[in-house]
């Protein structure tokens, strides 16, 4: 185990124990810094270095809860936001993520836009060119999604997600030669400079 898994299994027991009536409230990062004591390679990790570890967490646990209520979509809706509501608040910024506008995209965000983009065509491939850490992609199956970000740290955790293709290509220029049935994207915000 590790601790993406473990930052999994303690949003998934919490959201089981405020679906069963018990509310310890949401994972803080604090929490998330004292499960460090079983990791010592990682005790002096950023606090953007951890965040990018919940979003993976997030990308991995959401993916899972809308394959199993893939049948009853509001259901996994439900539940995606469950998990959402039991994640720690994701606002660490360093001059990295400003320069670059990296923003953590909430996963009911990417539920929806996966359940819109399905219901309107057979989905045989997809390409995110801004993926970040893959929360726009929940909704498909890993092998058919090119993934392009330009972070480095993003890109080591999109090369564990089983994504068909990962790239570091400017987003901003064209992706040539590839036709896909989807395009899925949640551009920076902010304005860019040239």
């Amino acid at each position: 185990r590790d601790l993406v898994d473990d930052i999994v299994v303690e949003i998934m027991k919490r959201a089981d124990m405020k679906a069963g009536g018990v509310d310890k409230g949401p994972l803080s990062m604090r929490d998330i810094r004292g499960m460090l004591e079983n990791y010592d390679l990682l005790s002096d990790i950023s606090a953007t270095d951890l965040q990018e570890l919940v979003e993976r967490a997030m990308t991995i646990l959401t993916r899972r809860a809308a394959k199993a209520w893939q049948a009853d979509p509001r259901k996994g809706y439900d539940r995606v936001v469950a998990y959402y509501n039991m994640q720690p608040s994701l606002n660490a910024r360093d001059s990295e993520r400003l320069l670059k506008q990296q923003y953590s995209t909430p996963t009911p965000f990417g539920y929806v836009m996966g359940q819109f983009v399905n219901a309107k065509h057979d989905i045989g491939s997809v390409l995110e060119p801004s993926a970040g850490n893959g929360a726009l992609t929940i909704m498909f199956d890993p092998s058919i999604v090119h993934v392009n970000d330009i972070d480095q740290r993003r890109l080591e955790n999109l090369r564990t997600l089983g994504y068909g293709t990962v790239t570091a290509q400017n987003g901003l220029l064209p992706f040539e030669g590839e036709r896909v049935d989807g395009l899925l994207t949640n551009p920076p915000f902010g304005t860019v400079a040239e």
